[in-house]
């Protein structure tokens, strides 16, 4: 069954540009009439899936009719001269597009019955609809657009990156306990239209807006002016609301999902701004900690040596507030180093939160929950009384195998001859002293692998075992299949 296009307008010459291109529009069906006087009596006895409308004095009042009938049936309106001022009112008041008659061409209006037609645009075309039911909108069609994007089939709207750009904003509430969301989407739909916006879910804390916005070639300055007068008037909005927010916008000719994803990575620096910005795309290039310090952190967690960490912490929070306020770094990469630290040291199962429920709102916040669960974590440790000394060596391995140590060494430390000690350890273990050690590796690097995002000499460096293809060996004896294999069946 074919879709049914109405095109509803006073100007009879527009009305002819508009059906000649439609014409041209494969499966649809076109019905023409001058003007809304018997709107009702038409809708209530044709089955039409999109209305074409002339802009005019009263067309916001045809729009209330048309929504009276039927609320669900999406609406573009076209004119020429369109200014700013129209486009802004048609998308507040829910329309899908505003189109300018002078440049139309066959595939704009192609790819805006396209739009009209999509399922998620249903029941998105008038100020009417209430608040509720907008918000479920745009957030449904927020998690569509994403699923399209991990599936790597974006909508064909959103690939055609000569009429359109993808923009992307994260908004904060400053006071974690106010609930601000509803008059965040308010606000994100009042400047870019209902039918061309976006909700994707949250993420630590922030609210997460998506939208499309038209571009004009002709001007390009003119857009850039508009986008960014648009911008504003949202800015300003949030900080009536206590927020702060981070924008960015980018023009691609095919919308990936990395695309995306680098839009993502620039918006959520929203977590330490002062101020509410649009963010420039060079930034992506800056590091996010130094080399130098990250380093010594990483040492320091080895040997488990709290002070010492909590020494190049400092180090790093004050390089990161250097960069202030230019953007250096992103807040999932500062959870990711936060929860791999805490892995490294072992703690990770007696941790009271999880990854994805660790949140960040600034660097101090940063460097409390560092301190919380990582240093913490190496002082309790320092804390507990061992049952015996040959029980806190095997203690001390089952928390850092990494650590070189040989058996003369240990029955040293403990006043034993090495026969003794070998003796008690596999009367303790059931194994041998090296086979606990070769166990504990391993395991420490099944845990890393699980939890973290490290490469293998990475992790093959951190549990003792310099060599990458003597650890793969080792590993594969030890459980009895190739790594990557294992990697595959276990590190989803």
């Amino acid at each position: 069954m074919n879709d049914s296009i109405l095109v509803i307008g006073e100007n009879a010459r527009y009305r002819r540009k508009l059906l000649g291109l439609l014409c041209n529009v494969a499966n649809v069906s076109i019905y023409s009439l001058e003007n809304c006087d018997m709107i009702e009596h038409h809708l209530t006895t044709h089955n039409e899936s999109a209305i074409l409308l002339q802009l005019g004095p009263g067309v916001f009042s045809e729009l209330i009719r048309i929504n009276d009938v039927n609320p669900h049936i999406p609406v573009a309106l076209y004119g020429e001269n369109v200014t700013y001022e129209q486009t802004r009112a048609g998308f507040r008041h829910g329309v899908t597009d505003v189109l300018d008659i002078r440049t139309i061409t066959l595939d704009e209006i192609c790819k805006t019955i396209e739009h009209m037609l999509d399922p998620y645009t249903a029941g998105a075309n008038d100020r009417l609809l209430p608040q509720t039911s907008r918000f479920e909108i745009i957030i449904s069609r927020g998690l569509h657009f994403q699923q399209q994007l991990s599936g790597g089939m974006p909508p064909a709207y959103y690939m055609n990156g000569n009429r359109a750009v993808l923009l992307r904003a994260n908004v904060r509430c400053r006071d974690a306990g106010a609930v601000c969301e509803h008059s965040v989407l308010l606000a994100w739909i009042n400047e870019f239209g209902i039918t061309n916006t976006f909700c994707f879910p949250r993420q630590y804390g922030q609210i997460r807006l998506g939208a499309i916005v038209e571009q004009d070639f002709i001007n390009p300055s003119s857009f850039r002016h508009t986008l960014a007068e648009r911008l504003d008037n949202f800015f300003r909005n949030m900080e009536h609301e206590d927020c702060v927010a981070a924008a960015a916008y980018i023009n691609s000719d095919f919308l990936s999902e990395g695309v995306f994803n680098h839009l993502n990575e620039l918006v959520s620096c929203v977590f330490y701004l002062e101020k509410s910005q649009l963010l420039k795309d060079e930034i992506r290039s800056r590091s996010y900690v130094p080399a130098t310090e990250l380093t010594a952190l990483f040492s320091a967690m080895a040997v488990h040596d709290p002070a010492a960490a909590e020494a190049q912490l400092d180090a790093i929070t004050d390089a990161l507030c250097r960069d202030m306020p230019e953007v250096g770094f992103a807040r999932a990469k500062l959870i990711e180093l936060i929860w791999n630290c805490a892995v490294i040291i072992g703690r990770r199962s007696n941790m009271a939160v999880g990854q994805n429920d660790i949140s960040i709102d600034s660097i101090a916040g940063f460097r409390d929950l560092f301190r919380s669960i990582v240093i913490r974590s190496m002082e309790e440790e320092r804390q507990e009384e061992p049952a015996s000394p040959l029980s806190a060596m095997i203690g001390r391995i089952d928390e850092n195998p990494g650590r070189h140590v040989t058996i003369d060494q240990i029955a040293g430390e403990l006043n034993f001859s090495r026969s003794h000690f070998c003796r008690l350890f596999r009367k303790e273990t059931g194994m041998s002293f090296n086979e606990y050690l070769t166990k504990a590796r391993i395991s420490k690097a099944c845990d890393l692998f699980m939890h973290t995002h490290m490469s293998t000499a990475d992790v093959a460096n951190l549990v003792g075992i310099s060599n990458t293809y003597y650890f793969k060996q080792t590993f594969k004896k030890a459980m009895g299949v190739e790594l990557d294999q294992w990697r595959e069946e276990n590190c989803k």
